[in-house]
């Protein structure tokens, strides 16, 4: 009887360690998919939100595109409100029309203005 119980003896603590390593493994592995930067960052500065910020012609496109407003202020616009979503397609596309998008300042708190894209 007692070699029974030597042998339950090691098993709980044998189990105990598997599942602390488990664990472990399982939150570093979920840490690092979290944590990784997302293609688009390049070597972009990013602001305080974690936004990327670049010029218009950059590629890959960065979150946030300097701009300049109609009434001549500096300041940042997002990517997808100014150019829209990458085509997906090789097919032109059309611009409906002239169109105000806003422009902020570095943090995107602020509204600086608009810019009329065309």
């Amino acid at each position: 009887m007692e070699q029974g119980q030597a042998r339950a003896r090691w098993k709980q603590p044998v189990i105990i360690a598997a599942l602390v390593i488990g664990v472990a493994v399982a939150a570093f592995t979920l840490g690092s998919v979290w944590q990784t930067p997302r293609a688009s960052t390049g070597s972009y500065p990013v602001n305080s939100l974690g936004l990327t910020y670049g010029a218009i012609d950059d590629v890959p496109r960065p979150d946030l595109i300097a701009v300049t407003t109609d009434d001549g202020v500096d300041g940042y616009a997002f990517a997808l409100q100014l150019l829209g979503r990458p085509p997906t397609t090789a097919a032109p596309t059309r611009s409906p029309g002239p169109r105000s998008v806003s422009v902020y300042d570095l943090s995107t708190e602020t509204v600086l203005g608009v810019i009329t894209v065309r």
